[in-house]
């Protein structure tokens, strides 16, 4: 399974990053208004992310509701995923019918909260989760029939400052992971912080 996942800010919110010179390696750190962050700053956003099952060639629309926190330093957390309502089993729209998921469709966030760490991986700035059990449910229903599976979460993206925000994205070089099922998933989508918290950067 590859997970893409693109962030960006919306009101007065604004993700940033960069490098810090450090001996032997490069530092990142988030800041608030140029300034670094000495404790955790609460954010929120929404994302809508589109999972296509790459063997079974059923794609997947989710709309989704996200809590965390970025800081001190280069940590940051996802503490909640949930449904535009709140739900915990997050619904999906079957965009394209196939496989176990081809009347309905829904994913629930295990294991939360999902930490996470601003480094370099070869020679680019990455967000590495550092939380080693990251995983989907999903829950999909078939000819009447009702299926269950488990899909690992890729355990890093990219990120790219933008004058309006930051694009954190589950690109090419983001690791594959699998389903318990052996079935392929690939994630697509936009995530909006919805929080007005002040100006951020990461460096």
């Amino acid at each position: 399974m590859r997970t893409i996942k693109s962030l960006t800010t919306a009101l007065a919110m604004l993700i940033a990053f960069g490098a810090l010179a450090a001996p032997g390696a490069f530092a990142h750190e988030w800041r608030k208004n140029g300034l670094v962050l000495t404790k955790a700053v609460e954010v929120e956003w929404k994302s809508t992310i589109t999972l296509k099952n790459t063997k079974s060639n059923y794609v997947l629309e989710c709309t989704m509701n996200h809590k965390g926190a970025v800081g001190p330093l280069a940590h940051s957390e996802i503490t909640s995923i949930t449904g535009e309502l709140g739900e915990k089993k997050i619904p999906c729209r079957v965009v394209t019918p196939g496989g176990i998921c081809s009347q309905s469709a829904e994913i629930e966030a295990l294991h939360l909260p999902w930490a996470s760490e601003l480094t370099t991986i070869g020679g680019e700035l990455r967000n590495q989760l550092t939380t080693s059990a990251t995983e989907w449910k999903l829950y999909c229903k078939a000819s009447g029939e009702k299926f269950t599976d488990f899909c690992g979460v890729s355990s890093t993206t990219a990120m790219h400052n933008f004058s309006h925000g930051v694009e954190e994205i589950y690109d090419s070089k983001s690791p594959e992971t699998d389903c318990l099922t052996g079935i392929g998933l690939r994630t697509t989508g936009v995530e909006i912080p919805l929080t007005e918290v002040g100006i951020l950067s990461v460096a």
